[in-house]
């Protein structure tokens, strides 16, 4: 059984080093010219160079940090983000296994920001990012729902 096995080897080996060896060698760069004396070295710019302004990205970074009532991440926490003069959610994400998010949003409005889970109160965020700053870092302690009515459970 080992003869066969390394019998195999050999051969594929063989095969390989043939099929390397067969083939032809790569092209070599054409060869350099040598500089002319008579080239003068080039001249810098005789006017200042001019200076452009850095672009404004377009967009805005809302990252944020979701922890339980006893301080520990929360992962899972949906994440819903909408423009605060609109009724429709536009963005929506999870939080990670560290309980983090970050959602891009354009840069130019206000935000409203709603994290929601099961059995805990929902905890709602404004964000604005006409400020001039191209992210903004938010840090939520979720609060478990109380019960309204006595006796009753979810």
């Amino acid at each position: 059984m080992r003869t066969s096995t390394f019998l195999q080897c050999s051969i594929l080996f063989g095969v390989l080093a043939l099929r390397a060896f067969g083939q032809e060698p790569a092209p070599s760069p054409p060869p350099l010219k040598p500089l002319s004396p008579t080239v003068e070295s080039p001249q810098p710019p005789t006017e200042p160079a001019q200076h452009v302004p850095a672009k404004k990205l377009p967009f805005f970074l809302i990252l944020g940090t979701v922890f339980n009532e006893n301080a520990l991440a929360f992962p899972g926490v949906e994440v819903r983000i909408r423009r605060a003069d609109e009724k429709k959610f536009r963005w929506d994400g999870v939080s990670n296994s560290r309980g983090e998010f970050a959602v891009r949003v354009p840069d130019g409005y206000d935000y409203s920001l709603l994290i929601r889970v099961r059995r805990y109160q929902e905890e709602t965020r404004e964000i604005t990012t006409k400020a001039g700053e191209a992210q903004q870092r938010v840090t939520i302690r979720m609060q478990l729902a109380t019960q309204e009515k006595a006796g009753t459970k979810k």
